[in-house]
């Protein structure tokens, strides 16, 4: 199940989702891995036994239905119904896309995907042979040999480079062609057992490295890739829960990167940079490459020069009526790579909320100096 609401949503003339939208790729991957999950901590037997049907049902679907061409590789093509286009975590229309920001074709084979299977495959092997019966012996065969075709066919397929330099990339095609974009959804690989020690080492280097490490979460879509915008929805920004999965898969590979990030959370330091976390990657000099600062130059908010960073707060009261809006937006010369000698992003010194009192009750107001 990807989703239930109350009533159907209409997404625009052509998308319409019903109140239960089945459209997911990897939910039932993520289901088998829950169950194990919970064995392990301590779910009754009686509770798993109940839910052996569905777990062997589930198996069935992901070895022998999943694959819709034959290729060994799990995939979903969006395009078949009036759904939704992307069908895994990241469903957004523009979220499978390559490097130069064409966006991909499907049906769709997800890296993180493939490693949910075989993860879910061993997971559910185990959990059949732990609690199943004597019927149970031929699949969990069937499961084991069905997970080891598909680690050794992944690396190929979908490991871009070498393991040194190289990553593993967010999707193959319609064609089988490799969408190379660098994005957030190599985390998802570590902890499932599908990369080799040298390629979970790599993985998680380029975790912290400062293309994907924000300081506050990993970037969905790694800055250096041309469809890369911050706040895009899944095309730059940071998901609490994205960061969450890699960091857990860190931890299940006891393998943390050689730059590792310091142990005091970021969010208790002042930041030097909207997009760099002095304690998890150092500064990086403004490159052409870097194309999308996270906000526009000054010269370019309709006139309006921000206070110095010791002018004091002001009150709504204090500000001019031609200022009091400003909601200042990029400008589109600048998105197009124009401005290039600005291109790197302005400093956050101080986002402090200030309580003033001007004979009533305080107002609460952010002040944000560059």
């Amino acid at each position: 199940m990807h989703e239930l609401r109350r009533a159907a949503n209409t997404l625009d003339s052509t998308t319409v989702l019903p109140p239960l939208y089945y459209g997911t790729i990897d939910a039932t991957a993520l289901w088998i891995l829950t169950l194990a999950d919970a064995r392990r901590a301590g779910l009754p037997e009686h509770v798993v036994r109940n839910l052996l049907p569905a777990l062997r049902s589930a198996l069935i679907w992901l070895t022998h239905c999943a694959d819709m061409d034959g290729d060994g590789f799990i995939e979903y093509d969006g395009g078949l119904d009036s759904g939704l286009t992307n069908q895994g975590w990241k469903d957004s229309g523009d979220s499978i896309q390559f490097s130069d920001g064409r966006l991909a074709q499907g049906p769709i084979a997800l890296v993180e995907v493939q490693a949910y299977a075989y993860a879910a495959a061993l997971a559910g092997a185990a959990l059949l042979d732990e609690l199943g019966d004597a019927t149970d012996a031929a699949m969990v065969r069937e499961l084991t040999s069905w997970a080891a075709v598909l680690r050794e066919r992944f690396t190929p397929a979908f490991w871009r480079g070498d393991t040194a330099t190289g990553y593993p990339v967010i999707a193959l095609d319609a064609h089988k062609r490799q969408v190379d974009s660098l994005t957030s959804n190599i985390g998802h690989l570590l902890g499932t057992g599908i990369l080799g020690p040298a390629q979970s080492r790599r993985v998680a280097e380029l975790l912290v490295s400062p293309e994907l490490n924000s300081g506050y979460g990993l970037r969905t879509l790694a800055s250096t890739m041309g469809g890369y915008w911050p706040l895009s929805y899944h095309g730059g920004s940071v998901w609490t829960h994205d960061t969450a999965i890699a960091v857990d898969g860190l931890l299940r590979d006891a393998s943390p990167p050689r730059r590792a990030c310091s142990p005091r959370p970021c969010w208790t330091r002042r930041p030097t940079s909207i997009t760099a976390c002095p304690n998890c990657s150092p500064e990086r000099p403004p490159t052409a490459a870097r194309r999308f600062p996270t906000r526009p130059p000054a010269d370019h908010r309709r006139g309006r020069q921000p206070p110095a960073p010791s002018s004091p707060a002001r009150s709504e009261s204090d500000t001019p009526a031609s200022q009091a809006h400003t909601n200042p937006q990029p400008h589109p010369g600048h998105l197009k790579g124009e401005n290039e000698h600005e291109d790197h992003p302005p400093r956050l010194q101080h986002l402090r909320p200030r309580r003033r009192n001007h004979g009533g009750p305080g107002r609460l107001r952010l002040q944000l100096h560059e």
